[in-house]
């Protein structure tokens, strides 16, 4: 998912920035849409996890695609999962 204003590079900015939108249940503007999504009847989405929370790029997907999805008379069933790093040092 591409938001409408990129994140930094830079740590310390990214990181503020994602707690300022994590705090404020922000939803960041996304650039990219689905087409045609109303046409799929599995949505499969995954996600990142920031500070034990959903990150407020995918929480903008699903808002901005319930409606979508809701209003459609068919169910739709959505599958998510997250990723969650880990480091491994032999």
């Amino acid at each position: 998912m591409e938001v409408e204003e990129p994140y930094s590079s830079v740590y310390n900015e990214v990181t503020a920035r994602a707690r300022q939108e994590l705090d404020n249940d922000i939803r960041p503007a996304l650039v990219t849409q689905v087409e045609n999504i109303d046409e799929y009847d599995t949505l499969i989405v995954e996600t990142p996890i920031w500070s034990s929370r959903l990150a407020p790029p995918v929480k903008s997907f699903l808002v901005i695609n319930e409606t979508t999805t809701m209003n459609n008379t068919d169910k739709k069933i959505l599958s998510a999962f997250s990723t969650k790093f880990r480091l491994f040092i032999l």
